[in-house]
C-alpha cells in the first residue's frame, strides 16, 4: 500500500465568506502556513516574517457546515495567497467543501467543490517540513 493511501483526510464544508475570512487573517502574516483540522476546529497560526506578530485563528461551531477527520488530527501546508485568489472566483454565498489532502496525479491537493456552480478545483498542497514554524501555541 502506498504512503499516500494511508495519509489521513479531513472533509470540511463552509460558507465562502467563512473561510475567505480565515484565510485572509492569515495571509496578512504569512504567504503559506499550515492549517490543523481536528473534529472540532480548523486552526492556524502563523507569524510575520520578522517573528515580532503572530496571528491565530479558528473555524469552527456555525461557521462549519460539516466536518470529518479520519483521525484525530490532519495537518496540511497551504499558500494562503493562491487560496484566496481561487476564492476570489467563488460567489460569496456559495457553500465550499474541502477535502484534503487529496491525491490527484501522484500529488496531494486541497480539493474544493461547489456544487451550486458545478465547479471543482485543486490546489497543491506545501509539504509542512518547508512551511515557516512556529513555537507550540495551544488553540485558543
Amino acid at each position: 500500500m502506498s504512503q499516500q493511501s494511508k495519509q489521513a483526510q479531513a472533509e470540511f464544508g463552509t460558507d465562502v465568506k467563512y473561510i475567505d475570512n480565515y484565510i485572509d487573517s492569515l495571509s496578512a502574516f504569512r504567504d503559506e502556513g499550515i492549517m490543523q483540522i481536528r473534529e472540532d476546529a480548523i486552526f492556524s497560526k502563523v507569524n510575520d516574517a520578522s517573528n515580532a506578530a503572530m496571528c491565530i485563528s479558528r473555524l469552527r461551531g456555525s461557521a462549519l457546515d460539516h466536518i470529518s477527520v479520519d483521525s484525530d488530527e490532519v495537518e496540511i501546508g497551504v499558500d494562503f495567497e493562491r487560496i484566496t485568489d481561487m476564492l476570489k472566483s467563488i460567489g460569496g454565498s456559495s457553500i465550499v467543501d474541502i477535502t484534503a489532502p487529496y491525491a490527484k496525479d501522484g500529488k496531494n491537493n486541497m480539493h474544493f467543490e461547489i456544487a451550486e456552480e458545478s465547479l471543482t478545483m485543486n490546489l497543491p498542497l506545501i509539504d509542512t517540513n518547508h512551511v515557516p514554524q512556529i513555537p507550540q501555541q495551544d488553540p485558543i
